[in-house]
């Protein structure tokens, strides 16, 4: 007797079932397509037999023969159907798994959350697709990090500059000019990496 957990486990094997079950049916209905000729050219010869023989024993000893394949072929058929199914299940779970992983990944970083990663389980494809995505986040997150320092250190320096009433007494104003020009060179180089498309 199957438990609830286990329940849920066999159910989570559709995780799309608007695009999984058209895979699966679309390669159900190859499967029988190749299952329908495969069984027409082996019965074609007692076919013929069958129905276009003269003689009246051909034709009884055909159709006998007919019978006796039809017993073992039929179930032999509906269990090839049956774990094609299955396979295709677990063959479509397997990709759409990770497709769904990126599509969670994707959102967080449209919410500006570059914290999430790609995380594929042991037997689901796509893992180089996964590890260009976590490289992509990675890129991003270093690029996102400098221009947050370097935005630190300018606010940092606009504000010692504002309580100080004499700049002359740490530095001189050239020097604290010319470090928040280069805070500032370093923000833009930073913000230069990222292309945006024009509006």
């Amino acid at each position: 007797m199957e438990t609830k957990g286990n329940r849920r486990h066999l159910k989570s094997y559709l995780i799309n079932q608007e695009v999984q079950l058209k895979m699966v049916l679309i390669n159900l209905a190859y499967v029988l397509v190749i299952i329908f000729l495969t069984l027409l050219v082996l019965l074609s010869p007692i076919l013929h037999d069958m129905f276009l023989a003269d003689d009246l024993d051909v034709q009884y000893m055909a159709a006998q023969s007919f019978l006796v394949l039809m017993k073992y072929l039929v179930p032999a058929v509906g269990v090839m159907f049956l774990l094609s199914f299955a396979h295709q299940i677990v063959f479509s779970h397997r990709i759409l798994g990770p497709l769904v992983n990126f599509g969670h990944t994707f959102e967080r970083i449209a919410e500006g959350d570059l914290t999430r990663k790609v995380f594929i389980r042991k037997g689901d494809y796509l893992w180089k697709e996964s590890e260009r995505i976590n490289a992509m986040i990675d890129s991003l997150s270093r690029g996102m990090a400098d221009i947050r320092s370097s935005h630190e250190k300018l606010i940092s320096v606009i504000e010692s500059m504002a309580k100080t009433d004499n700049v002359n007494d740490e530095r001189t104003l050239e020097e604290v000019l010319d470090l928040l020009r280069r805070e500032a060179l370093l923000v833009k180089k930073g913000l230069s990496a990222f292309k945006i498309a024009a509006k």
